[in-house]
Order: C-alpha cells, then structure tokens, then sequence
C-alpha cells in the first residue's frame, strides 16, 4: 500500500479508485462520484457499452432537430398556398396564358405534400434516434435539392422571369453543411444508436 500526499493529505492508494467511465484514477466525491466524468464510480462497466445509446441531441444537431419541427409546418403553409392561386379566379387567366406557370404550382403542392410526409418520417427516425436517422435526413436534404431543380426547369418557359444559381442556394448551402456533418460526425454516430 502507497502512501500519497494530496493537498496537505496524507492519503493511502486504497482509497482511489478508477472510474469505468472515464478510466481515471480518482479519489471519489462525497457522493461517489467521478470529478472529472460525473459518473458513478462504483460501476465497472467500459464505457461505450454504457453510454451507447444514451447521447442526448445535442450540440449541432439542435438545429437540424428545430429544422425538422418547423419544416412540416412550413410545407403545410406552402402547400395552402399553392392551392389558393391555383383557385384564384383572376389569376387563372395568367395562369391560362403561361401553362408553364401553372405546372410549376401544381408541381410545388404535390413536392411540398411529398416533402411533408418524408419531413414527418425523417422527424420520427431523429427523434427516437434510430440509426437509419443520419441517411433518412441525408436522403431529405437532397429530395429538397432536387424538387427545387425541377421547380425550376418549369419555370425557365415563364417570360420576363430570370432564374440564376441563386435561386438554389437555399437548397444548395444545407446540403453543402449537413451532409459531410451528418456522415463525419462522432455525436452523430453516439446519437442514433439504436436499430
């Protein structure tokens, strides 16, 4: 048995323990305690095996968490609206005169209600943190991707409407941030762990 000196304490190496958490060697809190982990350090279980699963959503993933709740309700407001100029008694005669317009509206009604229900889908796989989450919101980003390049290819017929790359860098700048996030990630990986 090893005698330490610890703060103006003589301590022996018995009262240490190591925590299975963290793998330090620590002297236990009051409360039993690790000071560096904050886990009990009376259970001997590794680490992994403990905290599999147990990640909270958190840090980065907050904001795609808050992208999935508020983008159903965008979709729905959309798609309302969509069906309101489609039925609106002056604008059919625009409407009338550029079919091209048209298509693109009734095309934006049927993606967003295609959108909403992957949105919905995606939404329940992130929020039980299912493992399939990561690819389903990857597979998300990219329906949204490419509806806005076919929105676009009906609109290009509409005269006096000019459509550069701008117009796809909402679509565009989360795909660019997300996708490499989503498949690089080590939160990601402790997040969704469950089949």
């Amino acid at each position: 048995m090893a005698l330490l000196f610890h703060r103006g304490v003589i301590m022996t190496s018995a009262m240490f323990s190591t925590c299975g958490f963290c793998g330090a060697s620590v002297l236990p809190m009051n409360d039993g305690l690790c000071p560096n982990c904050r886990f009990s350090t009376e259970e001997k279980a590794p680490a992994q095996a403990v905290l599999k699963g147990s990640q909270p959503i958190a840090g980065w993933l907050v904001l795609p968490a808050l992208g999935l709740l508020i983008s159903p309700i965008r979709s729905m407001f959309e798609i309302r609206e969509s069906w309101r100029l489609l039925n609106h008694p002056t604008l059919n005669l625009v409407l009338g005169r550029h079919p091209s317009l048209s298509t693109a509206l009734e095309w934006g009604m049927v993606q967003n209600a295609l959108l909403l229900f992957l949105q919905l889908g995606v939404a329940v796989l992130f929020f039980r943190k299912k493992r399939s989450a990561p690819g389903a919101y990857i597979i998300l980003l990219l329906a949204g991707l490419g509806s806005t390049v076919i929105e676009m290819a009906f609109l290009t017929d509409v005269p006096g409407l000019k459509l550069d790359g701008s117009s796809l860098l909402p679509s565009i700048i989360p795909c660019a941030i997300w996708i490499p996030y989503f498949i690089v990630s080590q939160r990601v990986r402790d997040t969704f762990t469950i089949d």
